[in-house]
């Protein structure tokens, strides 16, 4: 009888450190999750509310325009090259003057944001890259 306990006793400690070592995944979770395309409404919370994660999303360097009152419409418009040190952390924008148009595209959104007749403008464009978004561009305009 105390053979019997004491070889239970073991099968028992062999079957808990085996599943111990060999733990067991739910892959069908696991696979979905990693397949699945970000939800851009997720992202672009999260972009306006995270600076690190911002700063990770943004496609450095980054392309772009910034022009101002000091424009002469007669020049071309020179690409700006916005980095790590020239970048302004982007908030979501509250204010009930600002309009907001989002175009969604397969893998890209463009977005406006501006005042009408003001000559204010920004446009954004998020890319969709290894089933995340990006920003891939920003344009300023504030004439």
């Amino acid at each position: 009888m105390r053979i019997f306990i004491l070889s239970s006793i073991i099968v028992i400690i062999s079957a808990i450190f085996s599943s111990c070592n060999s733990p067991h995944k739910d892959t069908s979770i696991q696979d979905t999750k990693r397949d699945s395309i970000e939800v851009f409404e997720n992202f672009y919370n999260r972009f306006h509310e995270d600076s690190l994660f911002q700063i990770s999303r943004i496609l450095f360097p980054l392309p772009g325009h910034n022009i101002d009152s000091d424009y002469n419409p007669d020049e071309k418009i020179e690409i700006f090259k916005w980095d790590k040190n020239n970048w302004d952390m982007q908030k979501k924008i509250l204010d009930q003057n600002f309009k907001n148009e989002l175009r969604k595209y397969n893998d890209s959104i463009i977005e406006r944001i501006y005042i009408e007749n003001s000559g204010f403008e920004i446009v954004r464009k998020f890319y969709l890259h290894n089933k995340k978004w990006y920003l891939g561009f920003y344009g300023s305009q504030n004439l």
